[in-house]
């Protein structure tokens, strides 16, 4: 994922773009398209006429990121809002739910629950909360959130019917 940070003191006029892969945490920064070279997983070395000047990416998703250029902090990604955690655990409480509920199972709709669909709504639910961070918007956080919880029931629905169906 891509951003653009501006009017970063030490780079008047020069755009520094910086790409993240929120799945496999590779990093690069680039200064007007040039690839800065890297020092390790988040120190980056820009080299400005003579002196070298250290880029430190800190921080994390969850607790919000900054660029480190010298000894002044650059604000990357916000810190996560707290109704982020609610709405990534509705996939896991959903199920949970459902699966409970032994009168949903007789009237046609089994839903898998216990170990088996814990493991897959932890899952949902951990993907749920990446991919909300990718966003600022809270319509689009909602959103994701009942794709989430639609992909959570929908997949445990049917591993409940393919269940059934192995039974009878």
């Amino acid at each position: 994922m891509k951003k653009v940070i501006q009017d970063v003191g030490v780079f008047q006029g020069k755009e520094l773009i910086l790409d993240e892969n929120v799945f496999t945490g590779h990093i690069s920064l680039s200064l007007d398209g040039k690839p800065l070279e890297k020092l390790n997983k988040k120190t980056f070395i820009v080299k400005q006429e003579e002196e070298e000047l250290k880029i430190v990416y800190t921080g994390n998703r969850v607790s919000g990121t900054q660029l480190k250029i010298g000894d002044k902090f650059y604000p990357v990604w916000d810190k996560q809002p707290v109704y982020v955690w609610p709405l990534a655990v509705l996939p896991f409480l959903f199920v949970m739910i459902f699966s409970n509920i032994p009168a949903l199972a007789k009237n046609g709709f089994p839903v898998v629950g216990g170990a088996i669909g814990g493991g897959i709504s932890a899952v949902f639910c951990v993907l749920s909360f990446y991919t909300m961070t990718t966003t600022q918007k809270l319509l689009w956080k909602i959103l994701i959130s009942i794709a989430y919880i639609v992909g959570t029931v929908l997949v445990c629905y049917l591993l409940g019917l393919a269940i059934i169906s192995m039974l009878r």
